[in-house]
């Protein structure tokens, strides 16, 4: 879409569309199919916000969709936006607007749906590639499709947008012939996002990484090592399960994650993002010295990789050495798990890589967001009556309270209840500080000790042993506040652990004990430090970036500008070792 210029084109907006089926009731078969549309040219934070989500469509029934009908009407109003609609900017000039659909984001079931093609568990059941896997015999008489690893092409042979019409012209000259067996490498027909002139009908399907690792793949390692039924095989961790629950109750995260991690007796109600939290977070401190060195050393490829294809930057290189660490890992399953577990998730990983190459890396294409929107609207159905004018009348009162905010005024009553509705878990900011800086709470009168004053004043050469102190203090560029390990409040979490840059550029970990603000004798000049513990770093485990082996040092306090404090990150206790890890990106959220 890039190369054929529409992206270049100022006038011109993408849409990444989801759609998936949701219970509406427990005691029902009743389920909604939402067609929900973001708007990519947004910034990541805006874009995935409730009030600036298009609700394109709601298919209620005890039946799944016809996509064939139910994309028509879609399929319709993008071929018009594709080739241009006039509208009014803010100053009544016409002007041309594009508007053309990206990619689809959702699960195998839904993707296979609006594909029109065969399950992901059969025959060709890969959109990417043409490997047919195979049909494994079960221990008990049963069967599943799995794809081993083609060691000569591991991701080919290629599926392509040529090769994709082949087959459907192929399939219809079959069904013109009244051929019973008409479904030709895994493709059943034409589907509409075919006759769009910008989607890229291979590409445009991302492999979505919350259904198909998080809730897939780590959730099928965790199975394997601690559930009961594999205690006898060699890769279980079962008789290590309590060692692993202690370290992992002794994790105090910060508030960024919202759910702490909870017991591996408790794994069938995991959500996703605590899947995903063990896979970028907790995994490798808590296993290592408990798990054999083989399976960890596999178990961090994974980690690696994943880990990679979710930050905010990455290069060429670092794709290609994500891609092959990802290639090892499924090259090796089998020497480690049973062959009948490389099913299609397993197989995705082969063709993530090209997934992030083409759309983006994985924390903007994803269906956690989604899950939030299905969430939402299944909270405002109250009962069993009217469920489609229900969920109308929740997403209008969503999209209408940001122009009715527009009428109060700022910090009015009615202003903090519209806010407390669009932003629930908003912190409200008290005293600009510094630019994007704002401090929070109450402040008090500090005496700096020796070691403090001496850190202080290697900056500020003529500094007052009185200053100001505070322990909370909010960062624009972080989205989250940090808080001093002298804040005696927050029990069951730990915002102290930060990333930050010493005076010599030197990028460090440390936990910060309190904020401090001094003022220029005779001038209203403010300096705000925060006193950091500085960490030694020992090691990143296993060359990959989510995971610090550290020393911490009470011994040295440092004094560092604000400014220099880059990330809030957490801290895990494993045993005798001492970890820090950082999230991939700030975007992604519980």
């Amino acid at each position: 879409m890039f190369d054929s210029g529409f992206l270049r084109n100022p006038n011109g907006i993408s849409f990444s569309m989801n759609t998936d089926g949701v219970p509406v009731f427990k005691s029902s078969r009743i389920s909604m199919w939402p067609v929900y549309m973001l708007i990519n040219e947004l910034p990541i934070g805006e874009r995935k916000l409730k009030e600036n989500i298009v609700y394109y469509g709601l298919w209620i029934c005890s039946k799944k969709p016809v996509m064939w009908s139910y994309l028509k009407p879609l399929h319709e109003e993008l071929s018009k936006l594709e080739d241009g609609v006039e509208m009014k900017d803010n100053k009544d000039e016409i002007f041309t607007m594009y508007a053309s659909l990206f990619n689809c984001v959702c699960d195998l079931p839904a993707k296979c749906m609006m594909s029109n093609s065969m399950q992901f568990n059969g025959a060709y059941g890969c959109w990417y590639c043409y490997q047919p896997g195979t049909t494994y015999k079960t221990d008990k008489g049963g069967h599943t499709h799995i794809f081993p690893y083609q060691e000569g092409n591991p991701k080919g042979p290629e599926r392509t947008v040529e090769s994709l019409q082949s087959d459907v012209n192929e399939v219809i000259a079959k069904i013109h012939q009244n051929e019973k067996n008409y479904i030709v490498r895994g493709v059943k027909g034409p589907f509409w996002f075919m006759f769009l002139k910008n989607f890229d009908v291979i590409r445009g399907f991302v492999i979505d990484y919350m259904h198909g690792i998080c809730g897939g793949i780590m959730k099928m390692l965790l199975t394997f090592w601690f559930d009961k039924k594999f205690k006898h095989q060699t890769f279980s961790l079962f008789n290590e399960k309590n060692n692993v629950n202690r370290r992992l109750a002794a994790i105090k995260p910060n508030i960024h994650i919202t759910r702490p991690p909870r017991s591996l007796d408790e794994l069938c109600h995991w959500k996703s993002s605590e899947y995903r939290n063990f896979l970028f977070l907790w995994g490798i401190p808590v296993l290592k010295g408990i798990m054999p060195q083989q399976y960890l050393m596999h178990f961090t490829l994974l980690v690696r990789s994943i880990y990679n294809l979710s930050r905010e930057n990455i290069s060429g290189p670092e794709l290609d050495n994500a891609e092959q660490c990802l290639f090892k890992f499924v090259e090796l399953f089998t020497s480690f798990y049973p062959e009948r577990n490389l099913t299609m998730n397993c197989h995705q990983l082969l063709h993530i890589t090209d997934s992030v190459r083409a759309n983006g890396p994985l924390f903007a294409n994803n269906c956690f967001i989604f899950e939030d929107l299905n969430g939402y609207l299944l909270k405002n159905i109250h009962g069993t009556t009217g469920v489609e004018t229900q969920v109308i009348n929740a997403i209008t009162m969503m999209q209408a309270i940001p122009t009715l905010q527009e009428l109060y005024v700022e910090d009015s009553e009615d202003s903090v209840l519209i806010n407390s509705i669009l932003r629930p878990n908003y912190m409200y900011q008290n005293v600009c500080i510094e630019e994007g800086i704002y401090q929070l709470g109450q402040t008090f009168k500090k005496i700096l000790n020796g070691e403090e004053y001496c850190a202080v004043s290697k900056i500020l050469p003529f500094l007052d042993v009185s200053v100001v102190g505070y322990n909370k203090v909010f960062f624009v560029k972080l989205s989250c506040p940090v808080y001093g390990s002298e804040y005696g409040r927050l029990l069951k979490r730990n915002q102290s652990i930060v990333k930050f840059k010493d005076f010599s550029g030197v990028e460090k970990y440390g936990s910060v004990k309190t904020f401090i603000q001094n003022t220029e004798v005779n001038s209203c000049t403010s300096h705000n430090f925060a006193l950091i513990y500085p960490f030694e770093c020992i090691s990143v485990y296993a060359h990959q970036q989510s995971s610090h082996e550290v020393t911490p040092q009470y011994i040295e306090i440092s004094a560092v500008p604000l400014l220099k404090i880059l990330k809030v990150c957490n801290i895990i206790v494993s045993g005798d070792i001492t970890y820090v890890s950082e999230f991939p990106n700030k975007h992604e959220k519980d």
